[in-house]
C-alpha cells in the first residue's frame, strides 16, 4: 500500500504480491500515510485531521470509515496497527504517543516512561 498522485489527485494504491499493477483504492481521496493492518486486510490511514480505514481485499467494496480525530496541530510521525487491533500514533513534532482501537472511538495518550 503506498500514497501516489496522479491525474485524479492523491489516493492511495494497493498492489497484491502476484500482481504487476497497482490499483486505486476506494475511498481514499486525499489519504497519506497508510497504516496496513496487522492480517492485511485493511489499511488506515491520514486525511482532513482524522484517522480512517479501508478494506484493501481484493474485490471488496465500501466507503473509508472515520476510527478518530487527531489532536489540533497533530504532525505524523509515524503509526503501526497491532495484531490487538490497537493502532498507535506517533506525533512528528512533540514525540507524544497515542493509541485507538482500530474499530474506532477516541485517541488516548500513551504515557513514556
Amino acid at each position: 500500500v503506498f500514497h501516489h498522485t496522479d491525474a485524479d489527485g492523491a489516493r492511495l494504491w494497493a498492489r497484491e504480491v502476484d500482481a504487476l499493477v497497482p490499483r486505486a483504492l476506494a475511498s481514499t481521496a486525499g489519504g497519506a500515510h497508510p497504516i496496513l493492518a496487522a492480517d492485511g486486510s485493511a489499511v488506515a490511514f491520514v486525511r482532513d485531521g482524522a484517522l480512517f480505514r479501508v478494506s484493501i481485499v481484493p474485490g471488496a467494496v465500501g466507503e473509508a470509515t472515520r476510527i478518530a480525530a487527531l489532536p489540533a496541530g497533530y504532525a505524523y510521525g509515524g503509526a503501526s496497527w497491532g495484531a490487538d487491533g490497537t493502532i498507535l500514533l506517533a506525533d512528528g513534532v512533540t514525540g507524544a504517543l497515542w493509541r485507538v482501537a482500530a474499530a474506532g472511538g477516541t485517541l488516548t495518550r500513551v504515557a513514556l516512561r
